[in-house]
């Protein structure tokens, strides 16, 4: 029994220091994979991508705003259309007449 509790503690050991050094090269990855992110980051080529792509995005607003105006002023012009088609339509005589016969009525 003496002999398997110590087998089992040096097992154990093993164990602990696997993990102690897998933690340790985990920690030297992250370490190395920021120091990649800043060197990239520092480097004049991912500047220009990053000027590009906020140029980009900035197309891609402008164009989103030319639409939302181009639609409200379309929803105007409908509005438009249809209190002019509405005042016309009052001034039908056929439309006085119905009026007349509503009220009758």
């Amino acid at each position: 029994r003496v002999q398997q509790a110590a087998q089992l503690q040096a097992q154990l050991q093993l164990l602990l220091q696997a993990e102690a050094a897998q933690a340790a090269a985990a920690a030297r990855v992250q370490q190395a994979a920021q120091a990649a992110a800043q060197l990239q980051q520092r480097s004049p080529l991912y500047q220009v991508a990053r000027v590009q792509q906020a140029a980009q995005l900035q197309a891609q607003l402008q164009l989103l705003l030319q639409a939302e105006a181009a639609q409200a002023a379309a929803a105007a012009r409908v509005q438009q259309a249809a209190q002019a088609a509405a005042q016309l339509q009052q001034r039908s005589p056929l439309y006085q007449v119905a009026r007349v016969q509503q009220a009758a009525q």
